[in-house]
């Protein structure tokens, strides 16, 4: 207990009933071994209203004067098209750790002063190494809806439209969450966090508008394991993605499979043992395209609060509701990844 603030009881109501102590990695990123997100979600669930399907088979009129049509009811289908859906797979597969501060700090050991070879009975000066802390701000997103009385009145016998925006609501959320893993820049917006391409800056290298080649990638492989890193996911544009898989054919005339991935992350396959994946978040311009070479286990998404339903104060005839989320993408180790720039 400190200033008539219980620090403890506060983690609980970030983090639910779910046994996800301090500093606990919840989630492992995809590799199979932790994730406790379900008995996260249950337990934030029964904090949200319960929304209850409604029938779906109501009927419209056929169209005001029109007589060929007036006694024939229009039935809509209830199921919803997303034609704006955006797949998140690196929120997947970026390990979370449940944090309490606003600020995540870790130590990082930048250099060892190694070990000698001395004669008998020499004298045995320390071998100091050299340690830095690193501190990153916890950024806050938000995503906010509202629906009106009667709105949910008059959609009650056809869709459960509260339900509806909830999940979009959280939807958008991630695919927030997605870009700015990607392309955050906390430089032009203090408000996000740096993603990845912001965040390499020890290996990045410009391709100068020329097509990558499988040199290119087993080069920056050998980078980032010269660099004590283990390259084991790369991450690019379709256009790009398509490119790869033409030019490993060309060679083996098969492709091989993606190893150590969640089910469902579309598309992915294995060069030299590192997978790769595309996303739709990053640019397609030609000559302007990034491929990212990743070491996984270097990132962590410091997570003070995980995607969380709340309504908001009720002040008309309207419930407004926020999935919010506090977070930021921690580089634990940025050196043991690199990044190929202006790619064509």
């Amino acid at each position: 207990m400190s200033y008539g603030i219980n620090a403890d009881e506060a983690f609980e109501k970030s983090f639910g009933s779910t046994g996800v102590s301090n500093d606990e990695v919840y989630y492992d990123g995809g590799f199979g071994f932790v994730d406790k997100r379900q008995d996260m979600a249950e337990s934030w669930i029964e904090k949200a209203p319960s929304f209850v399907m409604g029938a779906t088979d109501a009927a419209g009129t056929g169209g005001a004067g029109t007589a060929s049509s007036a006694f024939s009811p229009v039935y809509v289908d209830p199921a919803v098209v997303d034609l704006t859906r955006k797949q998140t797979p690196l929120v997947e597969l970026i390990p979370r750790r449940a944090v309490r501060g606003k600020t995540v700090d870790f130590n990082q050991l930048t250099a060892k002063a190694g070990a000698k070879w001395k004669l008998e009975d020499a004298s045995l000066d320390e071998d100091v190494d050299t340690y830095d802390r690193v501190s990153r701000q916890v950024k806050f997103a938000y995503s906010v809806g509202r629906l009106t009385g009667p709105a949910v009145m008059t959609s009650r016998h056809f869709i459960d439209i509260r339900a509806l925006d909830v999940r979009v609501k959280t939807i958008a959320l991630r695919e927030l969450e997605e870009n700015t893993i990607l392309n955050g820049d906390v430089t032009t917006y203090s408000t996000e966090y740096d993603g990845l391409i912001n965040a390499i800056d020890t290996n990045s290298r410009s391709l100068s508008a020329a097509e990558i080649t499988l040199g290119d990638i087993r080069t920056e492989n050998d980078t980032i394991f010269d660099a004590s890193g283990n390259n084991n996911l790369n991450v690019m544009q379709a256009t790009t993605h398509s490119y790869m898989k033409g030019l490993l054919m060309d060679f083996q005339h098969y492709v091989d499979k993606s190893v150590d991935l969640p089910f469902g992350i579309s598309g992915s396959f294995s060069i030299d043992g590192v997978n790769h994946i595309k996303s739709r978040f990053l640019t397609g311009a030609d000559s302007s395209r990034e491929f990212l070479c990743l070491t996984r286990e270097s990132w962590e998404m410091g997570t003070l609060l995980d995607a969380t339903y709340e309504e908001l104060a009720k002040t008309n005839d309207s419930n407004k509701f926020m999935i919010k989320a506090y977070e930021v993408l921690c580089d634990k180790a940025e050196k043991f990844n690199s990044q190929l720039t202006s790619v064509s």
